[in-house]
């Protein structure tokens, strides 16, 4: 489905059911729908959660609810550097909201922007993913109070126009993944595709986002094959509406700087066409919940950046990318499932210059794509996780410091991307600068730069978000064997 491409002097907003994502350019934010009384004023976002705070998207609140909802989209356009004279603000919003909802965040968006203009979620969520114009599209926002259903009229080109709109507000997220659940979730989808199956699905809300991959998954399980379940996130939705491609579903063109890589592919597989699937009249869907799942798991591809040298030191490290508000993993995240090391047998994987040693499940990723100084590695059990590793000869007399002060500078030019750069830390029980680098609103990279007389070896590896340890030893391990050959 065709999405119209703005100005780019386009402020994008995406109101959720509990926070708003605010894109402008490259840069997104996420911002908690909170409000809190300071004194005369109020306070948003997270500066207001320790202060008693009001949640401006209650459906039930009626007093200063339309000066909490300007107050909050100010904010949110400042978080991302948006101008006083900004041209446009493109909101999306539920689809199920209000005429009076509606009117409210309309003169909300035109405090922050020339002009404004308004989309309903399951608009934006056919804008951004690709579907055959003859395909029977149906959206699903799911929310922790209810389901909304939408379908669409056959597109010709153009922004999708709606059918028809069904909502459940008895059917909660937590409700959708159960037997009943998806009974009802299937009633409320055939009350606006009639007795035919849809051709793809697209789900938004909880299951649409990097968290509740796995529940968009089970969903699709439950509803059975034969119908295309894309999972929609808002910061996709937003992508299109504001002119500025997504990674997840166009590579971004490389930058002039020979061997820099772009920034990550999400969701890629999942949004390739699909053969054309089964017309089974009403419902005629059977269960192939493992095929749809693996599907789900397997389109988590990363292409990030990456560090390496260039000219005296590396710099590939810092990939032009998306910037996000993010949570850093923590040492106790829960774990992707490993081999028990004890239990595990490693080789020494040789990589021209360099070696290492890695479990044996590890190997070298083939993408056809031959990058001197750069190797991926991944584990067998799939690409949503992953081991970089950047390796450049060093101009005379640069050093562990030289290179730790041309990193830090580099970082300081890319704060959005780049952060936490430790000139001097241990990791893998050696020596190492490290950093950290969000290349996207899904994933994280934490890279341990080792230097050796004339040799700047680097190490990144790649989660998804709050998924450290399940990299951690093997991320270690590399640290720790690499060396030159």
């Amino acid at each position: 489905m065709a999405a119209t491409v703005v100005s780019v002097d386009v402020l994008g907003l995406h109101i959720g059911a509990t926070g708003v994502c605010v894109r402008r350019a490259e840069r997104i934010r996420h911002v908690p729908a909170f409000a809190a009384r300071l004194g005369d004023g109020w306070v948003f976002g997270d500066a207001a959660s320790a202060l008693g705070p009001t949640d401006v998207l209650d459906p039930v609140r009626a007093v200063d609810s339309a000066e909490l909802l300007t107050g909050l989209v100010r904010y949110a356009a400042a978080a991302v550097g948006a101008s006083p004279d900004t041209g446009t603000v493109v909101a999306v919003h539920p689809t199920k909201w209000s005429a009076r909802r509606r009117d409210a965040l309309y003169t909300a968006a035109r405090s922050v922007a020339r002009n404004a203009e308004l989309v309903p979620a399951a608009v934006a969520a056919c804008a951004a993913v690709e579907v055959d114009a003859d395909a029977r599209c149906v959206t699903l926002e799911v929310t922790s109070d209810g389901v909304t259903a939408t379908s669409f009229e056959p597109i010709r080109g153009g922004r999708a126009v709606i059918d028809r709109v069904a909502r459940n507000p008895d059917l909660a997220a937590q409700e959708v993944d159960s037997d009943d659940g998806a009974s009802r979730l299937r009633s409320l989808i055939e009350s606006v595709s009639g007795r035919i199956d849809p051709d793809v699905l697209l789900v938004t809300g909880i299951p649409g986002e990097s968290a509740g991959v796995e529940l968009c998954g089970r969903l699709a399980a439950r509803i059975g094959r034969g119908i295309r379940v894309v999972p929609v996130a808002a910061s996709e939705m937003l992508a299109p509406l504001t002119g500025i491609p997504e990674p997840s579903t166009a590579r971004v063109a490389a930058p002039e700087t020979e061997g820099e890589w772009s920034t990550a592919q999400w969701l890629q597989d999942v949004r390739a066409p699909m053969p054309e699937p089964s017309r089974a009249p009403r419902f005629g869907w059977v269960i192939a919940g493992a095929m749809i799942v693996v599907v789900v798991v397997a389109a988590m591809v990363f292409t990030s950046g990456d560090e390496g040298t260039h000219g005296v030191v590396a710099e590939r490290g810092v990939a032009e990318s998306t910037e996000t508000v993010r949570t850093e993993p923590s040492d106790d995240a829960p774990a992707t499932a490993s081999p028990d090391p004890d239990e595990t047998a490693f080789t020494t994987i040789d990589l021209g210059p360099v070696r290492l040693d890695l479990p044996s499940y590890w190997r070298i990723r083939d993408s056809g794509v031959q990058d001197p100084g750069r190797t991926e590695l991944l584990p067998d059990s799939g690409p949503d996780r992953r081991i970089v590793v950047v390796y450049s000869q060093l101009a005379d007399g640069m050093n562990q410091d030289a290179v730790a002060r041309s990193l830090a500078a580099r970082a300081m030019e890319r704060s959005e991307v780049i952060r936490d750069v430790d000139p001097d830390t241990r990791f893998g029980d050696r020596p190492v600068i490290s950093y950290v680098e969000v290349p996207d609103e899904f994933s994280t990279v934490r890279w341990s730069v080792v230097v050796v007389p004339g040799l700047q070896i680097s190490i990144g590896c790649q989660f998804l978000a709050d998924e450290w340890t399940g990299i951690r030893s093997e991320c270690e391990q590399a640290v720790h064997t690499v060396e030159p050959v």
